[in-house]
């Protein structure tokens, strides 16, 4: 590895790991193959590992892919029945980025699972000096150089992880230009105040308040001039569009501005939604479902919202398959795995028709959406189980949360419009 190399050192039933260099995102693959392979071989030594301590004082940079990595492997040392303990300085980029990816905890026994698509984790940080705010962003945006303008320092993130996608909260309270390399993935932005501009190979384009884009492709080098600016971003990896697509193609997005100005809009009021309900409580427990539905109505609502290769017009075939036997079919899968992750592309797999053909025929015979409909459903289900209830031993929160309403006041707003009654009403009768 010529960026990073690892140095292992055994004291009785104590391996110490200790990593040195630059963990970025091309590194990543190297590191834990090297890391388990430490692992498969644990059990060979004599006496047996009892700990594995990993030591990240010697690391100058730590990417999130890094961060990641690092928190599967300590999850991974646990599945051994071995102890985990990690290390690292305080107050420096890398502390930054294992918070962010869950592990807070220098001498934890245990990493949060790796598997985050059960809950919502958010992290705040803010920093008040401009090499900080570069290490901040780097940590969460790939690396980058910074030059800081003006009088003005610092700025604040609040970034709350859902499985495969991110959604930021980003105050920038400085101006300042930054060349920034490949992002990897989709950063998909709306701004609330401040001046951004960013300029690459493909693009020179300036954004103001109110305004929602493409940060960039996930290949290209950009650089910005940014002027305190606040932006929310939603951060989506390529492979989330898989789940709400079944297009054979890679995808691609072929604009960085909004389709027109109401599939702006729509993506504002989706992200509110994701934020002010799904997300409100990240330390509220749910069934699977929730998070998935939230990173995957991001990545849909994406795709309506700016241009892209997925979606086209509906094919004749499509059309043809529209019809209410296909409806039958999604609406029988739906009602019998209402309480299962499951997605448009799983409906449609179930009625034998494409996706398209799916939410033609859900507008064209009920109007709706696969989607609305399966939110219906869910609440339809959280009525009857609070018709059934016990109101002494239990509340209308627990019920909400059972079928994906982690908002209690989101669910209540919702329950009533169709309902004509409040939840606490419908429990306590």
């Amino acid at each position: 590895m010529d960026q990073i190399h690892c140095v292992r050192s055994t004291v009785g039933r104590v391996l110490t790991l200790r990593l040195h260099g630059d963990l970025d995102f091309d590194a990543v693959d190297d590191v834990e193959r090297e890391l388990t392979h430490v692992l498969a071989t644990a059990s060979d030594t004599s006496p047996p590992l009892r700990t594995i301590v990993l030591d990240l004082h010697d690391l100058r940079f730590l990417s999130i892919a890094g961060g990641r990595a690092i928190q599967r492997f300590i999850a991974l040392i646990a599945d051994h029945g071995l102890e985990a303990r990690v290390m690292f300085p305080t107050r420096h980029v890398v502390s930054r980025v294992l918070a962010l990816c869950g592990v807070a905890d220098s001498r934890a026994r245990t990493a949060p699972s790796a598997k985050l698509t059960s809950s919502a984790r958010r992290q705040i940080l803010d920093v008040a000096d401009t090499e900080s705010a570069r290490e901040l962003l780097s940590s969460a945006y790939g690396r980058l150089r910074l030059e800081a303008r003006g009088s003005g320092r610092g700025m604040r993130l609040s970034t709350t992880s859902v499985g495969p996608v991110r959604v930021d909260q980003v105050d920038l309270r400085m101006a300042f230009h930054a060349e920034t390399g490949p992002l990897g993935t989709y950063a998909f932005g709306q701004l609330k105040s401040g001046r951004i501009r960013r300029r690459s190979q493909r693009s020179d384009r300036e954004h103001r308040p109110g305004d929602v884009f493409l940060t960039a492709q996930p290949d290209e080098q950009f650089v910005s001039d940014i002027d305190c600016a606040a932006v929310d971003l939603a951060v989506i990896s390529k492979d989330v569009f898989g789940q709400v697509t079944q297009a054979d193609e890679p995808l691609e997005f072929t604009g960085y501005d909004p389709v027109s100005a109401a599939a702006a809009s729509r993506w504002k009021r989706t992200f509110a939604f994701v934020m002010g309900s799904i997300l409100a409580d990240p330390q509220a427990t749910g069934p699977s479902f929730v998070a998935a539905q939230a990173a995957r109505l991001l990545a849909a609502t994406a795709l309506e919202t700016f241009p892209n290769t997925a979606f086209t017009e509906p094919t004749t075939i499509d059309r043809h398959d529209a019809h209410p036997r296909t409806i039958a079919r999604a609406i029988g899968f739906i009602e019998s795995n209402a309480d299962r992750d499951i997605a448009v592309t799983d409906i449609a797999r179930e009625a034998a028709v494409t996706t398209r053909a799916m939410q033609l025929a859900f507008r064209r015979h009920l109007d709706t959406t696969p989607a609305d409909y399966l939110r219906r459903v869910r609440l339809h289900r959280a009525h009857d189980d609070l018709i059934a209830a016990d109101p002494l031993a239990t509340t209308v929160s627990a019920i909400a949360a059972r079928w994906g309403y982690l908002n209690a006041s989101h669910f209540a707003r919702q329950y009533q419009l169709v309902f004509n009654e409040t939840p606490s009403q419908t429990l306590a009768r």
